[in-house]
């Protein structure tokens, strides 16, 4: 597998700030996206199937509190021709 991570400066007070994303149940705010993965193929299954891709968004709660993660499965048509 393949992989390709997009790293970001922590958030120092100035502009421009890092990406960031609401987490809800409790987090309470926005957190910053602290880097991002692009694996091919994918690491993760659904219902057994491995994806032709994932991308992964990793958010670190500042108090410490621990940190989340976002995976989304990339799949392509294969009759869709700007695939190819």
């Amino acid at each position: 597998p393949s992989k390709l991570r997009i790293l970001y400066p922590l958030r120092t007070g100035e502009e421009p700030d890092p990406p960031n994303a609401d987490i809800p149940h409790g987090w309470g705010k926005q957190l910053d996206v602290r880097h991002i993965d692009m694996k091919f193929p994918s690491e993760h299954r659904l219902m057994g199937k491995q994806y032709p891709g994932e991308y992964q968004v990793y958010i670190l709660a500042e108090s410490g509190r621990g940190a989340a993660a976002i995976s989304i499965l990339v799949d392509y048509h294969p009759k869709n021709r700007s695939n190819r």
